[in-house]
């Protein structure tokens, strides 16, 4: 009998529903970002701001969801 349920992906959503674990999953996504950028061989400096500026110029949360671990 196969269920609907999955309970690894509850699991996930909920972890991230306080204050902390919103925090850490927006780090995650920086740190994501930042390795990403440097893998295509960009000044780490550089990294850093085109993050951060995809970050301000970001719509509806994407920014994260583009860079999450969990996806």
């Amino acid at each position: 009998m196969k269920t609907s349920f999955n309970l690894q992906k509850f699991r996930k959503q909920a972890f991230y529903d306080d204050g902390r674990g919103l925090s850490q999953q927006m780090t995650r996504a920086c740190m994501n970002c930042q390795k990403a950028k440097r893998e295509k061989g960009t000044e780490a400096q550089e990294a850093w701001f085109q993050c951060l500026e995809e970050y301000n110029n970001q719509k509806n949360g994407e920014w994260s969801l583009k860079y999450s671990a969990t996806k």
